[in-house]
């Protein structure tokens, strides 16, 4: 059997994985060709190690590039009980990775975003691949609700007060509004939004039979719609993916009562909310100054082909694709 059938038999009966693993996300944001995926088993048949890509031509050139609407991919290891040192975690760590790499097609060049949880990519220097750092920020949900409250800086705890007496925050489920607030967010700095509406309904409608969205719109008293935001979740987290705000109609802070909104009502279901990391300055700040605790992303990358390395060289190892 496939490596790719047995993975997707793998994802039905698995609670474990974060939802950016799952084959059907990986079906809608890659298409149902574009996309594979490595196992490694123990020696007991068991999965331990997996790693899924996304795969296209590009300039005549395999490549293998960080799929849209996915904040996170790379190599997930489940690790086996009987680990009780971190000598054994780390040795298990390299018998993974190196199980994994040995598989993956071999890309001129490719380019992935890790989840947080994977903090040794050792093995994969080794092999020869780059890495660079971003960065998201995490909310540990399992303080107390004043607790969360008073993680917050007093300068957006401020923002949260003088918003809740002026808006409220409404569950809603239109799509099409989500999208041009957020597309309007892009093309207000001249930059080409990075997803469209055809892969997000895609998504939202596989997200939305499994009960693991949200969409939050903040109004005013008019009942205008001030902000939005886009909210997704596993069994382990929730992740705030998108929003957008109407900087047609004056406002005060509409995010800051979003963002306190969705903590919250994240709390009730999930251990951990993620901002899902952002490394402009002034975005960073806001998540830091929710309470966020920052967790590194490996950035990991590799070229096989001559121009493309020179390319890589010259731009000192900055984002090719």
């Amino acid at each position: 059997m496939m490596n790719k059938q047995i993975y997707r038999t793998y994802c039905l009966n698995s609670k474990i994985l974060p939802i950016f693993f799952y084959d059907w996300w990986l079906d809608i944001v890659c298409g149902v060709d574009n996309w594979d995926v490595v196992l490694f088993k123990d020696k007991t048949g068991v999965i331990r190690g997996i790693w899924p890509y996304y795969e296209e031509k590009l300039l005549g050139f395999k490549v293998s590039r960080h799929p849209q609407l996915t904040p996170f991919l790379g190599i997930y290891i489940d690790y086996p009980s009987y680990l009780k040192t971190p000598n054994s975690r780390y040795s298990f760590d390299q018998k993974v990775i190196y199980g994994l790499e040995s598989q993956v097609e071999k890309f001129a060049y490719f380019r992935q975003n890790f989840i947080p949880e994977f903090n040794n990519w050792q093995p994969l220097y080794w092999k020869n691949y780059y890495q660079t750092s971003y960065y998201t920020h995490q909310i540990d949900l399992t303080e107390d609700l004043d607790t969360l409250y008073q993680n917050i800086s007093s300068k957006r705890r401020w923002e949260v007060r003088k918003a809740a007496q002026q808006y409220e925050v409404k569950e809603s489920q239109n799509l099409e509004k989500l999208f041009e607030l957020s597309q309007n967010s892009f093309t207000r700095k001249n930059i080409t939004p990075p997803y469209d509406f055809a892969i997000l309904k895609n998504l939202d409608q596989q997200l939305k039979k499994r009960n693991l969205r949200k969409i939050y719109f903040c109004v005013d008293k008019e009942q205008r719609i001030l902000a939005a935001t886009y909210l997704v979740k596993d069994k382990k987290k929730a992740y705030y993916l998108l929003s957008g705000i109407d900087h047609d109609i004056p406002s005060f802070n509409p995010m800051s009562l979003l963002f306190w909104h969705m903590i919250k009502e994240s709390k009730k279901e999930v251990a951990c909310f993620d901002f899902e990391g952002s490394m402009p300055s002034n975005i960073e700040s806001v998540f830091r100054e929710f309470g966020g605790v920052k967790k590194s992303i490996y950035v990991i990358s590799k070229t096989r082909n001559r121009i493309v390395d020179i390319a890589y060289l010259l731009l000192k190892g900055r984002r090719l694709l």
